[in-house]
C-alpha cells in the first residue's frame, strides 16, 4: 500500500568545499627536430609529471596524514568555516611530491627514436581544484584532486603542441616569401632548427576561473601575451552573453609570491 512521504529540502552549498593546491612546475622538455615527434615526446613528459603527481602526498593543515576513510570534515582546518555559511568555503591542501624531478629525454636522444636537437625548460604553477562534500572520505577527495592536476597539466601542454605545430604551419607557408627576400618568420621555440646555444624558458598557459552561475565558474587557459579579458571575449562567444563578475587568475598570487622569493 501506498504511504505519504515527507520531503525535506535544504541547501547543499554550506556542506561543499572546495580544495585548492598547487605544483610547480619547472622541467626540461626535449624540442625534436621535426614536428612529428613533437606531441610524443611531450606526452612522455606529461605522463612522467602526472606519476609524480599520483604518488604525491597531500595535507591539509596539520602534518598529520588522515586515514582515507576519514571524513572530509573532521580533518578539515579549522580556519574554514562550518555549515553556517550559505556559500561554499575553500581549505588550502598541500602537495608534497618527492625530491627529483620526472626523468627527461637527454638532447640528442629521442623515446621514439627521432632526433632531440636541444632542450626548452617548461616552467609555470598549476593550480588544482576539488569540489567535494564535508561527509566525503579524506582519500576520494585527495584523488579527485590530483585528477584535476593532472588534467589540467594536460590541457596545457595540448595547448603548447597546438600553438607550436600552428606556428610551423605558418611559418611553411611563408618560407616561399622569404626565398624572395622577406624576411624569415621566427621559428617557435619548441621547433627551432639547429641546437639551442642555451634552454629556452616556455611559459605554461595559465588557469582562469570565468564567473558563469553563480557560485560555479567555467574554467579556461591564457597563452602567454593573452590578458583576462581574452577568457571574458572566449566565455561570451560560447555562451551567447557576457559575463558579470572578475575572471580570476587561479595561479597569479602563488607567481607573486614565488617571484618575491626570486628577488
Amino acid at each position: 500500500a501506498l504511504k505519504p512521504a515527507e520531503l525535506k529540502f535544504s541547501s547543499s552549498l554550506p556542506n561543499l568545499v572546495t580544495l585548492r593546491t598547487s605544483y610547480p612546475f619547472d622541467l626540461p622538455a626535449p624540442t625534436p627536430s621535426s614536428s612529428a615527434t613533437l606531441k610524443q615526446e611531450l606526452a612522455r613528459l606529461v605522463d612522467s609529471a602526472c606519476a609524480t603527481i599520483s604518488n604525491a602526498t597531500v595535507l591539509l593543515e596539520s602534518s598529520t596524514l588522515p586515514a582515507d576513510e576519514s571524513a572530509l570534515v573532521d580533518v578539515l582546518p579549522k580556519s574554514v568555516p562550518a555549515t553556517t555559511s550559505s556559500a561554499m568555503a575553500t581549505a588550502s591542501a598541500q602537495l608534497l611530491v618527492a625530491v627529483g624531478s620526472p626523468a627527461s629525454t637527454s638532447a640528442g636522444s629521442s623515446s621514439s627514436g627521432g632526433a632531440v636537437q636541444g632542450q626548452a625548460r617548461l616552467r609555470g604553477v598549476i593550480t588544482g581544484v576539488a569540489v567535494c562534500h564535508r561527509r566525503q572520505g579524506f582519500g576520494r577527495a585527495v584523488s579527485e584532486l590530483k585528477s584535476d592536476l593532472q588534467a589540467s597539466l594536460r590541457a596545457r601542454l595540448d595547448l603548447l603542441v597546438e600553438d607550436a605545430l600552428s606556428w610551423g604551419e605558418e611559418a611553411a607557408a611563408a618560407a616561399p616569401a622569404a626565398e624572395g627576400g622577406q624576411q624569415q618568420p621566427q621559428e617557435h621555440l619548441l621547433l627551432r632548427a639547429g641546437a639551442l646555444s642555451k634552454p629556452a624558458v616556455l611559459a605554461l598557459p595559465r588557469r582562469v576561473a570565468v564567473p558563469w552561475v553563480a557560485p560555479l565558474s567555467l574554467c579556461d587557459y591564457l597563452m602567454p601575451g593573452e590578458d583576462v579579458g581574452a577568457a571574458g571575449e572566449r566565455a561570451a562567444e560560447l555562451l551567447g552573453s557576457a559575463q558579470d563578475g572578475q575572471v580570476e587568475e587561479l595561479e597569479a598570487a602563488v607567481r607573486s609570491a614565488e617571484s618575491r622569493q626570486d628577488a
